[in-house]
């Protein structure tokens, strides 16, 4: 219990271990030989890292495609999550989860990243009673990024 009380240093020594094994050549290697495929995969590993792996916008482009193609849809909630600081297009993980009627996932992600998202776009895009009705439950979830004013504009396409 005393162990808690002191003061810890593994940031510095974490951050060069991972200085070191970023710097190796068989790691560098063996990074570049991953397929998007893979490194989707191991992105989505971590719900968030709290260092994730440094990609370019051109990179999560082409994981967002993988994870569209093979259905990933938790993937590609873990991929936003991990790149949320990051300017990317995230709103393109929203499109393929209303293509998908993925509401859940949906909602999940706007509470997540909701900042990154056009929340207007998506709920436009939702118009079907039971939609809109999965949307109005799910109020506490993502009232922090979708305004009182949109949930009536949800509240009037039912009537």
């Amino acid at each position: 219990k005393e162990g808690i009380k002191r003061p810890r240093d593994n940031f510095e020594r974490w951050s060069k271990i991972c200085d070191a094994i970023s710097q190796n050549k068989y790691f560098q290697d063996s990074f570049a030989a991953l397929t998007d495929k893979d490194l989707l995969e191991l992105i989505a590993q971590d719900i968030k890292a709290p260092r994730p792996i440094p990609i370019d916008a051109d990179r999560f482009n082409a994981l967002v495609q993988v994870g569209i193609e093979t259905d990933a849809r938790e993937s590609l909630w873990r991929l936003a999550l991990n790149y949320h600081e990051q300017d990317y297009n995230h709103q393109q993980i929203a499109d393929f989860y209303i293509v998908q009627k993925d509401l859940w996932y949906l909602t999940e992600l706007i509470s997540a990243i909701g900042d990154k998202l056009d929340i207007p776009a998506i709920l436009d895009q939702i118009n079907t009673e039971d939609d809109i009705k999965f949307f109005l439950d799910s109020r506490p979830v993502i009232d922090q990024y979708v305004t009182k004013e949109q949930f009536e504009a949800l509240e009037k396409k039912l009537k």
